[in-house]
Protein backbone atom coordinates (compact mmCIF):
# COMPACT_ATOMS: atom_id res chain seq x y z
CA UNK A 1 0.00 0.00 0.00
CA UNK A 2 1.43 3.30 -1.20
CA UNK A 3 2.12 6.26 1.62
CA UNK A 4 -0.45 8.27 -0.17
CA UNK A 5 -3.25 5.53 0.34
CA UNK A 6 -1.97 4.48 3.83
CA UNK A 7 -2.67 8.03 4.75
CA UNK A 8 -5.99 8.66 3.48
CA UNK A 9 -7.34 5.87 5.00
CA UNK A 10 -6.28 6.99 8.61
CA UNK A 11 -7.76 10.41 7.58
CA UNK A 12 -11.13 8.83 7.02
CA UNK A 13 -10.96 6.54 10.07
CA UNK A 14 -10.17 9.53 12.27
CA UNK A 15 -12.41 12.29 10.68
CA UNK A 16 -15.22 8.87 11.29
CA UNK A 17 -14.34 8.70 14.57
CA UNK A 18 -14.58 12.32 15.19
CA UNK A 19 -17.99 11.96 13.65
CA UNK A 20 -19.40 9.27 15.84
CA UNK A 21 -18.51 11.21 18.51
CA UNK A 22 -19.77 13.95 17.96
CA UNK A 23 -23.47 12.47 16.63
CA UNK A 24 -22.97 10.08 20.07
CA UNK A 25 -22.61 13.68 22.00
CA UNK A 26 -25.12 15.21 20.20
CA UNK A 27 -27.64 12.58 20.38
CA UNK A 28 -29.58 13.33 23.82
CA UNK A 29 -29.58 16.92 22.61
CA UNK A 30 -31.02 16.00 18.97
CA UNK A 31 -34.01 13.87 21.06
CA UNK A 32 -34.47 16.97 23.05
CA UNK A 33 -34.71 19.25 20.90
CA UNK A 34 -37.19 16.56 18.89
CA UNK A 35 -39.19 16.43 21.78
CA UNK A 36 -39.50 20.32 21.74
CA UNK A 37 -40.36 20.43 18.47
CA UNK A 38 -42.92 17.58 18.70
CA UNK A 39 -44.46 19.25 21.92
CA UNK A 40 -45.23 22.49 19.68
CA UNK A 41 -46.22 21.35 16.82
CA UNK A 42 -48.82 19.28 18.50
CA UNK A 43 -50.95 22.61 19.41
CA UNK A 44 -49.80 24.61 15.73
CA UNK A 45 -52.31 24.78 13.32
CA UNK A 46 -52.02 25.35 9.65
CA UNK A 47 -52.45 29.14 9.84
CA UNK A 48 -50.18 28.83 12.56
CA UNK A 49 -47.47 27.17 10.73
CA UNK A 50 -48.11 29.65 7.57
CA UNK A 51 -47.85 32.51 9.28
CA UNK A 52 -45.59 32.19 11.88
CA UNK A 53 -42.15 30.67 12.01
CA UNK A 54 -40.76 29.26 15.60
CA UNK A 55 -36.94 29.95 16.07
CA UNK A 56 -35.08 27.57 18.34
CA UNK A 57 -32.16 28.33 20.07
CA UNK A 58 -29.10 26.34 20.32
CA UNK A 59 -27.16 25.16 23.53
CA UNK A 60 -26.06 22.04 25.31
CA UNK A 61 -28.15 20.11 27.54
CA UNK A 62 -27.19 19.64 31.25
CA UNK A 63 -27.64 17.55 33.62
CA UNK A 64 -30.88 18.18 35.97
CA UNK A 65 -29.68 19.48 39.47
CA UNK A 66 -30.77 17.15 42.42
CA UNK A 67 -33.86 18.91 43.64
CA UNK A 68 -34.98 19.80 40.56
CA UNK A 69 -38.95 20.17 40.33
CA UNK A 70 -41.78 19.35 37.65
CA UNK A 71 -45.08 20.33 39.26
CA UNK A 72 -48.05 19.86 36.97
CA UNK A 73 -51.96 20.89 37.88
CA UNK A 74 -54.62 19.71 36.21
CA UNK A 75 -58.64 20.68 36.86
CA UNK A 76 -61.24 22.96 37.36
CA UNK A 77 -62.98 22.72 40.82
CA UNK A 78 -62.03 19.16 40.88
CA UNK A 79 -58.03 19.64 41.21
CA UNK A 80 -55.35 17.20 40.16
CA UNK A 81 -51.59 18.15 41.76
CA UNK A 82 -48.83 16.07 40.56
CA UNK A 83 -45.00 16.57 41.60
CA UNK A 84 -41.84 15.04 40.63
CA UNK A 85 -38.45 15.57 42.22
CA UNK A 86 -35.41 14.66 41.14
CA UNK A 87 -34.03 13.02 43.90
CA UNK A 88 -30.26 11.28 43.18
CA UNK A 89 -30.52 7.85 41.28
CA UNK A 90 -34.63 8.33 40.58
CA UNK A 91 -37.24 11.06 40.29
CA UNK A 92 -40.16 10.89 42.61
CA UNK A 93 -43.74 11.10 41.56
CA UNK A 94 -46.18 11.98 43.79
CA UNK A 95 -49.51 13.03 42.66
CA UNK A 96 -53.10 13.93 44.50
CA UNK A 97 -57.15 14.03 43.86
CA UNK A 98 -58.63 16.92 45.15
CA UNK A 99 -62.26 16.60 44.37
CA UNK A 100 -65.25 18.39 45.07
CA UNK A 101 -69.10 18.05 45.26
CA UNK A 102 -70.58 20.24 42.17
CA UNK A 103 -72.73 19.95 39.15
CA UNK A 104 -71.09 16.32 38.04
CA UNK A 105 -69.11 15.46 41.21
CA UNK A 106 -69.55 13.78 44.11
CA UNK A 107 -68.61 14.31 47.88
CA UNK A 108 -65.39 15.74 48.23
CA UNK A 109 -62.57 13.52 48.10
CA UNK A 110 -58.69 13.30 48.40
CA UNK A 111 -57.13 10.31 46.26
CA UNK A 112 -52.76 10.04 46.79
CA UNK A 113 -50.58 7.67 44.73
CA UNK A 114 -47.02 7.78 44.11
CA UNK A 115 -44.77 6.55 41.50
CA UNK A 116 -40.91 6.72 39.88
CA UNK A 117 -39.38 8.21 37.03
CA UNK A 118 -36.43 7.27 35.68
CA UNK A 119 -33.21 9.87 35.57
CA UNK A 120 -32.80 9.45 32.26
CA UNK A 121 -36.33 10.42 31.15
CA UNK A 122 -37.18 13.20 33.96
CA UNK A 123 -33.90 14.84 32.24
CA UNK A 124 -35.06 14.54 28.50
CA UNK A 125 -38.28 16.42 29.67
CA UNK A 126 -36.22 18.87 31.76
CA UNK A 127 -33.95 19.52 28.64
CA UNK A 128 -36.90 19.91 25.89
CA UNK A 129 -38.61 22.12 28.28
CA UNK A 130 -35.58 24.01 28.49
CA UNK A 131 -35.35 24.21 24.63
CA UNK A 132 -39.65 25.26 24.37
CA UNK A 133 -38.91 27.86 26.86
CA UNK A 134 -36.06 29.41 24.90
CA UNK A 135 -38.01 29.20 21.40
CA UNK A 136 -38.90 32.13 19.98
CA UNK A 137 -42.18 32.55 17.45
CA UNK A 138 -41.81 35.25 14.55
CA UNK A 139 -44.39 36.85 12.95
CA UNK A 140 -44.11 36.27 8.76
CA UNK A 141 -46.89 38.42 7.69
CA UNK A 142 -48.62 42.25 9.09
CA UNK A 143 -50.84 41.13 12.18
CA UNK A 144 -54.51 41.30 11.35
CA UNK A 145 -55.63 44.32 12.93
CA UNK A 146 -58.31 43.13 15.40
CA UNK A 147 -58.90 42.52 18.94
CA UNK A 148 -58.54 38.95 19.61
CA UNK A 149 -60.80 35.99 20.59
CA UNK A 150 -60.78 33.48 23.24
CA UNK A 151 -62.64 29.59 23.45
CA UNK A 152 -63.19 28.12 26.50
CA UNK A 153 -65.68 25.38 26.96
CA UNK A 154 -67.80 25.06 29.64
CA UNK A 155 -65.79 23.68 32.65
CA UNK A 156 -62.88 23.18 30.60
CA UNK A 157 -59.85 22.26 32.52
CA UNK A 158 -56.94 24.64 33.77
CA UNK A 159 -53.45 23.30 32.92
CA UNK A 160 -50.86 24.77 34.85
CA UNK A 161 -47.24 23.49 34.78
CA UNK A 162 -44.27 24.71 37.05
CA UNK A 163 -40.54 24.02 36.52
CA UNK A 164 -37.88 25.13 39.23
CA UNK A 165 -34.42 23.78 39.81
CA UNK A 166 -35.05 23.85 43.77
CA UNK A 167 -37.96 24.15 45.80
CA UNK A 168 -36.04 26.52 47.53
CA UNK A 169 -35.94 28.74 44.53
CA UNK A 170 -38.14 30.63 42.32
CA UNK A 171 -39.42 28.82 39.16
CA UNK A 172 -37.81 29.53 35.47
CA UNK A 173 -41.15 28.58 33.74
CA UNK A 174 -44.32 29.00 34.98
CA UNK A 175 -47.69 29.31 33.03
CA UNK A 176 -51.19 28.56 32.72
CA UNK A 177 -53.57 27.58 29.54
CA UNK A 178 -57.46 27.11 29.20
CA UNK A 179 -58.87 27.74 26.20
CA UNK A 180 -57.48 28.71 23.11
CA UNK A 181 -56.61 32.65 22.21
CA UNK A 182 -56.19 34.26 18.98
CA UNK A 183 -54.22 37.25 18.49
CA UNK A 184 -54.25 38.79 14.33
CA UNK A 185 -55.64 35.50 13.27
CA UNK A 186 -53.10 33.51 14.84
CA UNK A 187 -53.14 31.12 18.33
CA UNK A 188 -51.11 32.97 21.30
CA UNK A 189 -47.43 31.62 21.02
CA UNK A 190 -47.75 31.82 24.88
CA UNK A 191 -50.60 29.33 24.93
CA UNK A 192 -48.88 26.95 22.56
CA UNK A 193 -45.54 26.98 24.47
CA UNK A 194 -47.75 26.52 27.76
CA UNK A 195 -49.45 23.60 26.58
CA UNK A 196 -46.12 22.20 25.48
CA UNK A 197 -44.81 22.53 28.70
CA UNK A 198 -47.79 20.62 29.96
CA UNK A 199 -47.44 17.62 27.32
CA UNK A 200 -43.64 16.80 28.29
CA UNK A 201 -44.37 16.83 31.94
CA UNK A 202 -47.89 14.74 31.23
CA UNK A 203 -45.30 12.34 29.40
CA UNK A 204 -43.19 11.27 32.52
CA UNK A 205 -46.61 10.43 34.35
CA UNK A 206 -47.36 6.82 34.32
CA UNK A 207 -51.29 5.40 34.30
CA UNK A 208 -53.11 5.06 37.38
CA UNK A 209 -52.97 1.28 37.34
CA UNK A 210 -49.16 1.44 37.31
CA UNK A 211 -49.13 4.00 40.63
CA UNK A 212 -49.06 3.11 43.81
CA UNK A 213 -51.59 4.12 46.61
CA UNK A 214 -49.89 6.79 49.32
CA UNK A 215 -50.86 8.61 52.12
CA UNK A 216 -52.41 12.00 51.67
CA UNK A 217 -50.24 13.13 54.64
CA UNK A 218 -47.35 12.92 53.02
CA UNK A 219 -48.41 15.95 51.11
CA UNK A 220 -48.48 18.40 54.77
CA UNK A 221 -44.94 19.58 54.64
CA UNK A 222 -45.23 20.78 50.69
CA UNK A 223 -48.84 22.43 51.12
CA UNK A 224 -47.39 24.16 54.13
CA UNK A 225 -44.31 25.69 52.28
CA UNK A 226 -46.60 27.13 50.06
CA UNK A 227 -48.93 29.06 51.99
CA UNK A 228 -45.80 29.79 53.79
CA UNK A 229 -44.09 31.12 50.93
CA UNK A 230 -47.70 31.89 49.37
CA UNK A 231 -46.45 35.46 47.27
CA UNK A 232 -46.21 38.71 48.87
CA UNK A 233 -47.95 40.40 46.57
CA UNK A 234 -51.22 41.91 47.17
CA UNK A 235 -54.10 39.85 45.59
CA UNK A 236 -55.27 41.76 42.52
CA UNK A 237 -51.28 41.09 41.44
CA UNK A 238 -51.30 37.11 41.70
CA UNK A 239 -51.41 35.89 38.23
CA UNK A 240 -53.24 32.59 37.43
CA UNK A 241 -50.68 30.24 37.90
CA UNK A 242 -50.00 31.57 41.27
CA UNK A 243 -53.69 31.59 42.14
CA UNK A 244 -53.87 27.66 40.90
CA UNK A 245 -50.97 26.80 43.16
CA UNK A 246 -52.27 29.19 46.49
CA UNK A 247 -55.88 26.95 46.34
CA UNK A 248 -54.45 23.63 45.64
CA UNK A 249 -52.25 23.72 48.58
CA UNK A 250 -54.79 25.42 51.02
CA UNK A 251 -57.50 22.83 50.24
CA UNK A 252 -55.44 20.14 50.89
CA UNK A 253 -53.70 22.00 54.18
CA UNK A 254 -57.35 22.09 55.69
CA UNK A 255 -57.08 18.15 55.07
CA UNK A 256 -53.83 17.74 56.34
CA UNK A 257 -52.41 20.41 57.89
CA UNK A 258 -50.81 20.31 61.23
CA UNK A 259 -51.28 22.50 64.13
CA UNK A 260 -48.77 25.42 62.68
CA UNK A 261 -50.88 25.61 59.75
CA UNK A 262 -53.89 27.63 60.91
CA UNK A 263 -50.56 30.83 61.66
CA UNK A 264 -49.68 30.30 58.04
CA UNK A 265 -53.50 30.05 56.48
CA UNK A 266 -53.88 33.28 58.47
CA UNK A 267 -50.80 34.97 57.41
CA UNK A 268 -51.24 34.41 53.85
CA UNK A 269 -55.38 35.65 53.90
CA UNK A 270 -53.59 38.89 55.56
CA UNK A 271 -51.20 39.44 52.81
CA UNK A 272 -54.17 38.81 49.81
CA UNK A 273 -56.11 40.91 51.47
CA UNK A 274 -53.24 44.25 51.42
CA UNK A 275 -53.98 47.17 50.55
CA UNK A 276 -56.99 46.38 49.00
CA UNK A 277 -59.76 44.07 49.19
CA UNK A 278 -61.30 41.29 46.96
CA UNK A 279 -62.37 42.83 43.49
CA UNK A 280 -63.70 40.10 41.40
CA UNK A 281 -65.35 36.69 41.95
CA UNK A 282 -61.87 34.89 41.27
CA UNK A 283 -60.68 36.99 44.48
CA UNK A 284 -63.35 36.08 46.69
CA UNK A 285 -62.97 31.99 45.46
CA UNK A 286 -59.30 32.38 46.83
CA UNK A 287 -60.56 33.77 50.08
CA UNK A 288 -62.83 31.45 50.91
CA UNK A 289 -60.39 28.55 50.65
CA UNK A 290 -58.55 30.72 53.01
CA UNK A 291 -61.79 30.22 55.11
CA UNK A 292 -62.30 26.82 54.85
CA UNK A 293 -58.88 25.62 55.55
CA UNK A 294 -59.00 27.48 58.26
CA UNK A 295 -61.99 26.07 59.71
CA UNK A 296 -60.92 22.43 58.91
CA UNK A 297 -57.77 23.40 60.93
CA UNK A 298 -59.13 24.88 63.77
CA UNK A 299 -62.33 21.91 64.38
CA UNK A 300 -59.02 19.38 63.48
CA UNK A 301 -56.73 20.20 66.17
CA UNK A 302 -59.04 22.04 68.86
CA UNK A 303 -62.95 20.94 68.46
CA UNK A 304 -65.92 23.19 70.01
CA UNK A 305 -68.80 21.97 69.66
CA UNK A 306 -70.40 25.74 69.52
CA UNK A 307 -68.40 26.68 66.78
CA UNK A 308 -69.40 23.60 64.93
CA UNK A 309 -72.57 24.33 65.70
CA UNK A 310 -73.01 27.73 64.42
CA UNK A 311 -71.46 26.79 61.03
CA UNK A 312 -74.06 24.09 60.63
CA UNK A 313 -77.19 26.79 62.07
CA UNK A 314 -75.88 29.39 58.96
CA UNK A 315 -78.19 30.20 56.21
CA UNK A 316 -76.97 27.23 53.58
CA UNK A 317 -74.98 27.93 50.05
CA UNK A 318 -75.37 27.24 46.70
CA UNK A 319 -72.02 26.14 46.25
CA UNK A 320 -70.36 22.95 46.48
CA UNK A 321 -68.34 23.65 48.79
CA UNK A 322 -70.45 24.84 51.61
CA UNK A 323 -72.09 21.30 51.10
CA UNK A 324 -68.62 19.73 51.19
CA UNK A 325 -67.62 21.47 54.73
CA UNK A 326 -71.38 20.88 55.94
CA UNK A 327 -70.67 16.98 55.42
CA UNK A 328 -67.16 17.64 56.92
CA UNK A 329 -68.09 19.21 60.32
CA UNK A 330 -70.62 16.64 60.88
CA UNK A 331 -68.78 13.91 60.87
CA UNK A 332 -66.27 15.62 62.55
CA UNK A 333 -68.49 16.50 65.34
CA UNK A 334 -69.73 12.99 65.46
CA UNK A 335 -66.22 11.65 65.72
CA UNK A 336 -65.16 14.01 68.58
CA UNK A 337 -68.11 13.80 70.65
CA UNK A 338 -70.87 11.41 69.50
CA UNK A 339 -73.33 12.01 72.03
CA UNK A 340 -73.45 15.67 71.55
CA UNK A 341 -73.56 15.31 68.24
CA UNK A 342 -76.91 12.79 68.50
CA UNK A 343 -78.20 15.48 70.78
CA UNK A 344 -77.61 17.91 68.31
CA UNK A 345 -78.81 16.00 65.41
CA UNK A 346 -82.60 15.45 67.55
CA UNK A 347 -82.98 19.03 67.97
CA UNK A 348 -82.40 19.68 64.33
CA UNK A 349 -84.67 17.43 63.07
CA UNK A 350 -87.79 17.99 65.27
CA UNK A 351 -86.96 22.00 64.74
CA UNK A 352 -89.99 23.35 62.43
CA UNK A 353 -88.18 25.63 60.58
CA UNK A 354 -85.38 22.76 59.38
CA UNK A 355 -85.84 22.66 55.32
CA UNK A 356 -85.52 19.37 53.36
CA UNK A 357 -82.16 19.44 53.13
CA UNK A 358 -81.40 19.62 56.74
CA UNK A 359 -84.09 17.12 57.55
CA UNK A 360 -81.93 14.63 54.95
CA UNK A 361 -79.09 15.50 56.49
CA UNK A 362 -80.39 15.02 60.29
CA UNK A 363 -82.19 11.55 58.73
CA UNK A 364 -78.47 10.32 57.54
CA UNK A 365 -76.85 11.87 61.27
CA UNK A 366 -79.46 9.94 63.17
CA UNK A 367 -79.19 6.38 61.22
CA UNK A 368 -75.80 5.16 62.86
CA UNK A 369 -77.26 5.50 66.50
CA UNK A 370 -78.71 2.31 67.80
CA UNK A 371 -80.96 4.23 70.00
CA UNK A 372 -84.41 2.91 69.81
CA UNK A 373 -86.27 6.05 70.64
CA UNK A 374 -84.97 6.65 67.46
CA UNK A 375 -86.99 4.64 65.17
CA UNK A 376 -90.41 5.69 65.68
CA UNK A 377 -88.40 10.05 65.12
CA UNK A 378 -86.87 8.32 61.82
CA UNK A 379 -90.10 6.30 60.59
CA UNK A 380 -92.41 9.22 60.91
CA UNK A 381 -90.51 11.06 57.61
CA UNK A 382 -91.98 8.11 55.81
CA UNK A 383 -94.94 10.19 54.54
CA UNK A 384 -93.20 13.27 54.71
CA UNK A 385 -93.85 14.93 51.09
CA UNK A 386 -90.66 15.62 49.33
CA UNK A 387 -89.49 12.38 47.81
CA UNK A 388 -85.77 13.20 49.00
CA UNK A 389 -87.06 13.49 52.75
CA UNK A 390 -88.95 10.04 52.74
CA UNK A 391 -86.15 8.29 50.74
CA UNK A 392 -83.36 9.04 52.90
CA UNK A 393 -86.05 8.58 56.11
CA UNK A 394 -86.15 4.86 54.04
CA UNK A 395 -82.40 4.28 54.03
CA UNK A 396 -82.14 4.88 57.63
CA UNK A 397 -84.61 2.55 58.43
CA UNK A 398 -82.95 -0.26 56.53
CA UNK A 399 -79.58 0.31 57.55
CA UNK A 400 -81.57 -0.56 61.25
CA UNK A 401 -83.49 -3.41 59.65
CA UNK A 402 -83.01 -4.74 55.93
CA UNK A 403 -86.53 -6.12 55.94
CA UNK A 404 -88.33 -2.92 56.87
CA UNK A 405 -91.42 -3.64 54.69
CA UNK A 406 -92.39 0.01 54.64
CA UNK A 407 -89.60 1.45 54.13
CA UNK A 408 -88.41 -0.80 51.03
CA UNK A 409 -91.66 0.12 49.27
CA UNK A 410 -91.01 3.88 50.47
CA UNK A 411 -87.62 3.33 48.72
CA UNK A 412 -88.33 1.58 45.45
CA UNK A 413 -91.32 4.20 44.59
CA UNK A 414 -88.56 6.83 45.17
CA UNK A 415 -86.38 4.75 42.59
CA UNK A 416 -88.96 4.41 40.40
CA UNK A 417 -90.49 8.36 40.41
CA UNK A 418 -86.76 9.32 40.29
CA UNK A 419 -84.03 7.34 39.20
CA UNK A 420 -80.92 9.34 39.18
CA UNK A 421 -82.01 10.13 43.12
CA UNK A 422 -79.53 7.33 44.46
CA UNK A 423 -76.74 8.87 42.01
CA UNK A 424 -76.83 12.34 43.30
CA UNK A 425 -77.63 12.72 46.99
CA UNK A 426 -75.12 12.43 48.76
CA UNK A 427 -76.58 12.47 51.94
CA UNK A 428 -78.87 9.23 50.90
CA UNK A 429 -75.37 7.61 49.34
CA UNK A 430 -73.87 7.66 52.75
CA UNK A 431 -76.95 6.56 54.79
CA UNK A 432 -77.39 3.19 52.90
CA UNK A 433 -73.56 2.78 53.62
CA UNK A 434 -73.18 1.34 49.68
CA UNK A 435 -71.33 3.92 48.11
CA UNK A 436 -74.10 4.19 45.48
CA UNK A 437 -77.67 2.58 45.71
CA UNK A 438 -76.61 -0.25 43.58
CA UNK A 439 -79.71 -2.56 43.43
CA UNK A 440 -79.91 -4.33 46.24
CA UNK A 441 -82.25 -2.84 47.78
CA UNK A 442 -84.40 -2.64 45.25
CA UNK A 443 -83.48 -6.38 44.29
CA UNK A 444 -84.85 -7.20 48.56
CA UNK A 445 -88.10 -5.68 48.00
CA UNK A 446 -88.99 -6.78 43.95
CA UNK A 447 -87.72 -10.66 45.50
CA UNK A 448 -90.76 -10.05 47.46
CA UNK A 449 -92.96 -8.17 45.14
CA UNK A 450 -96.24 -9.66 45.71
CA UNK A 451 -96.36 -9.83 49.26
CA UNK A 452 -95.65 -6.00 49.00
CA UNK A 453 -98.04 -5.18 46.40
CA UNK A 454 -95.59 -4.13 43.39
CA UNK A 455 -97.68 -5.50 40.13
CA UNK A 456 -95.37 -6.91 37.31
CA UNK A 457 -95.84 -3.65 34.85
CA UNK A 458 -94.28 -1.85 37.87
CA UNK A 459 -91.56 -3.94 38.49
CA UNK A 460 -90.63 -3.80 34.46
CA UNK A 461 -90.19 -0.29 34.47
CA UNK A 462 -88.42 0.02 37.63
CA UNK A 463 -85.95 -2.71 36.23
CA UNK A 464 -86.09 -1.02 33.04
CA UNK A 465 -84.85 2.19 34.54
CA UNK A 466 -81.87 0.66 35.78
CA UNK A 467 -80.66 -0.42 32.59
CA UNK A 468 -80.45 2.92 31.71
CA UNK A 469 -77.79 4.27 34.03
CA UNK A 470 -74.37 3.24 34.32
CA UNK A 471 -73.31 -0.43 34.80
CA UNK A 472 -73.64 -1.33 38.50
CA UNK A 473 -74.79 -4.28 40.77
CA UNK A 474 -78.08 -3.26 40.00
CA UNK A 475 -78.07 -3.40 36.26
CA UNK A 476 -76.93 -7.45 36.90
CA UNK A 477 -80.23 -7.63 39.41
CA UNK A 478 -82.55 -5.90 36.21
CA UNK A 479 -80.90 -8.51 33.63
CA UNK A 480 -81.96 -11.40 36.08
CA UNK A 481 -85.29 -9.79 36.96
CA UNK A 482 -86.27 -8.73 33.24
CA UNK A 483 -85.35 -12.32 32.68
CA UNK A 484 -87.37 -13.85 35.24
CA UNK A 485 -90.32 -11.44 34.40
CA UNK A 486 -89.95 -12.85 30.48
CA UNK A 487 -89.82 -9.02 29.48
CA UNK A 488 -89.22 -10.05 25.37
CA UNK A 489 -89.11 -6.19 24.25
CA UNK A 490 -85.72 -5.85 26.42
CA UNK A 491 -83.88 -9.12 25.19
CA UNK A 492 -81.88 -7.16 22.82
CA UNK A 493 -80.70 -4.71 25.51
CA UNK A 494 -80.06 -7.45 27.72
CA UNK A 495 -77.71 -9.27 25.62
CA UNK A 496 -75.82 -6.09 24.56
CA UNK A 497 -75.19 -5.75 28.48
CA UNK A 498 -74.40 -9.36 29.08
CA UNK A 499 -72.33 -9.72 26.20
CA UNK A 500 -69.82 -6.19 27.17
CA UNK A 501 -69.86 -7.50 30.68
CA UNK A 502 -68.51 -11.01 29.35
CA UNK A 503 -65.57 -9.46 27.23
CA UNK A 504 -64.75 -6.41 29.69
CA UNK A 505 -63.20 -6.92 32.86
CA UNK A 506 -63.36 -3.25 34.20
CA UNK A 507 -67.41 -4.21 33.78
CA UNK A 508 -67.10 -7.12 35.59
CA UNK A 509 -65.78 -5.59 38.74
CA UNK A 510 -68.18 -2.42 38.31
CA UNK A 511 -70.69 -5.14 38.82
CA UNK A 512 -69.38 -7.62 41.53
CA UNK A 513 -69.64 -10.45 38.43
CA UNK A 514 -66.86 -12.84 37.99
CA UNK A 515 -65.94 -13.70 34.30
CA UNK A 516 -67.96 -17.21 34.80
CA UNK A 517 -70.98 -15.34 36.11
CA UNK A 518 -71.08 -12.74 33.31
CA UNK A 519 -70.59 -15.51 30.54
CA UNK A 520 -73.30 -17.52 32.31
CA UNK A 521 -75.94 -14.56 32.50
CA UNK A 522 -74.84 -13.48 29.01
CA UNK A 523 -76.07 -17.32 27.85
CA UNK A 524 -79.12 -17.01 29.78
CA UNK A 525 -80.15 -13.92 28.01
CA UNK A 526 -78.97 -15.80 24.18
CA UNK A 527 -81.15 -18.48 25.34
CA UNK A 528 -84.31 -16.23 26.14
CA UNK A 529 -83.71 -14.38 22.99
CA UNK A 530 -83.78 -18.15 21.01
CA UNK A 531 -87.00 -18.83 23.07
CA UNK A 532 -88.55 -15.77 21.80
CA UNK A 533 -87.32 -16.34 18.24
CA UNK A 534 -89.49 -19.84 18.34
Amino acid sequence: MSPPVFLLRVLLLLLGGLLATQVALAGPEAASEAAARAAVEKHRDDAHRERVRVDWAQFDDEVPPDGAEMTRIKGYIDYEVTRIVLRGAKAEGRSVFMGRKWFYGSDERFTARSFDVSPEAFAAAWNAARRVEAAEAVRLDAPERTNGSMMVATHAPYRCVRLRSAADLAPWHVSVCRGASKRGGVRVWDEIRSEAMFDLVTELIPPTERCTSADFDEWAPWLLAEVVRGEPEPLAKLNRPQRLVIETSLRGLGEVGTKPALAAVDALEARLRAPTGPTSAADDDLLDECRLARTKLRLRHAFDATDAAALLSAPGDAAGWDTDLRAWVRRRWRAADPAGFLTYARGRIADPASGPERLVECLEDLAPYADPELVPIVRSFLSHPRLGVRAAAAAACLVRDRKDDAALVVLVRAQLAQPRLFETDDALRTAIRSGVEDGRWVHLALASADRLGFERDEQVRIWRAMLDRPPHRGTHWAVRHLLHLEDRATYAKLETVTARWAAEAPARETVGLSEDAAASMAWFVRAARARKAE
